[in-house]
């Protein structure tokens, strides 16, 4: 959510970063240290925890009315019910996942109940004493809905104290693959049309407290030429010919694919086999999800290359530029299902996807990768060989889903216009219920086109 921090500290409001200390264990800071060297406006700090006797309770109760939700999507892949089963205890997980035991589930009131003794368990008196120590004018958090998330605890003792709160979307998939909003928050900040959908049908959020803003998290490709480097200078740090094209293999999660790396070298070899040999010569930057990099050391080739080795989000400068260039300077991406082909579609790269039995679960199955399937931005392949042939036609200058790509950069990630970043908007929107406006007030006063 940097770009609506960096939006609220132009503006010159006081921000307050809490972290979840267990949560940030192995995650760098350096970036929001950085970040925080250059402002005046922004400190760092790490939030409460609950500690009182309903912990246990509450934290069980959360993982049930998630797991119990899912029960309920019939137009969800049967992969993330069963996920979700495994994160029950192990005594609780036979006896809710047989098929009769799941359909008396979905249609008991059980979900209704706990989600009345959610409302009823006050909040932690360490978080509370917190917030009141804090004062803040509001309090924005997010994601709120995985697995433990202890930010929920502020929402909860900020509507016990009367500070509005809101919660901006994180990810392209955090509706639909991740657990329940528990507490239901004053402002809902979605991206988009299919976004407003889900908060609604899935988590009861009101439609009045759901406004559109587009994506804050794709804001930095917007304003990234100045991470531009020459094409003979990057291709040179990845052991690429500049005269030859390249492309991009975009890895996708273990959750996702597995071990995609036969795919990887299937293609590959398959270019280096091919009758033309301009084919032969296409070179293949391979970049692994940074938790599912493992498998990519065992992949060879002389126009392959893994980079970066351990895979890596594009966060810092270092990264962003890194993963900025290749996507400017390759011919196209492919990969399984990952947001960095919508990474690659904003920044005008065509996208092939390799669709196979074994992934059916995690994609066509799957509603968020179903919404590039609708909107017709992937080039879709079924087999290598497939995939191969789709890449010798792009190579020849035949780009099928040029206008579908540009339309879809217009509906899913920048609704209120191409110019107009999401971080600005969703900073708008909380700077104005901070101030005591209401939603229907914020939505007069940030029309949505």
């Amino acid at each position: 959510m940097s770009s609506i921090v960096k939006s609220l500290d132009r503006s010159g409001h006081q921000i307050q970063l809490l972290f979840d200390p267990v949560w940030s264990k192995t995650t760098s800071d350096d970036v929001v240290r950085q970040f925080i060297g250059r402002s005046d406006n922004v400190a760092m700090d790490w939030s409460v925890q609950r500690t009182d006797n309903w912990r246990q309770w509450i934290f069980f109760s959360r993982e049930l009315r998630s797991y119990i939700s899912y029960t309920k999507r019939c137009d969800q892949s049967p992969y993330y019910l069963k996920r979700w089963n495994g994160y029950l205890p192990k005594i609780i997980r036979k006896l809710v996942y047989p098929r009769p035991v799941r359909f008396l589930l979905s249609h008991s009131p059980i979900c209704h109940w706990l989600a009345a003794v959610e409302t009823h368990i006050p909040p932690d008196e360490q978080v509370a004493a917190d917030l009141l120590h804090r004062k803040p004018d509001v309090i924005v958090v997010t994601p709120m809905n995985q697995r433990f998330s202890e930010e929920v605890e502020y929402v909860k003792a900020a509507k016990k104290l009367n500070i509005p709160t809101v919660v901006p979307v994180f990810s392209w998939d955090n509706l639909t693959t991740k657990g329940l909003f528990h507490l239901i928050p004053d402002l809902t900040l979605v991206w988009n049309e299919e976004q407003r959908g889900e908060a609604i049908n899935i988590h009861g959020v009101p439609d009045e407290n759901v406004f559109i803003t587009g994506s804050p998290f794709f804001d930095k490709w917007f304003d990234a030429g100045k991470l531009l480097e020459d094409r003979r200078i990057f291709c040179r740090r990845m052991g690429f010919d500049s005269a030859k094209p390249f492309f991009v293999y975009l890895g996708s999660s273990a959750k996702i694919a597995r071990d995609e790396t036969w795919l990887v070298q299937s293609i590959y070899n398959g270019l280096k086999t091919h009758p033309k040999e301009s084919i032969q010569n296409v070179g293949m930057l391979a970049r692994p999800h940074p938790v599912n990099a493992k498998h990519y050391y065992r992949l060879t080739g002389d126009h392959l290359v893994v980079w970066p080795k351990d895979g890596a989000l594009p966060e810092s400068h270092d990264s962003q530029r890194d993963f900025y260039n290749a996507l400017r300077h390759c011919e196209f991406t492919i990969g399984i299902n990952t947001s960095g082909m919508i990474d690659a579609i904003i920044l005008g790269k065509p996208c092939l996807t390799v669709m196979t039995d074994q992934y059916q679960l995690t994609q066509e199955k799957a509603v968020h990768f179903r919404q590039l399937l609708q909107a017709d931005v992937l080039d879709v392949n079924h087999s290598p060989e497939d995939a191969i042939d789709s890449m010798v036609r792009l190579l020849d200058g035949e780009d099928r889903h040029f206008d579908q790509r540009q339309q879809f950069v217009k509906k899913f990630v920048r609704p209120h216009g191409l110019d107009i970043a999401a971080g600005d908007v969703a900073a708008q929107a909380i700077e104005l219920i901070a101030r005591g406006r209401s939603v229907d007030e914020i939505k007069a006063s940030i029309p949505y086109y």
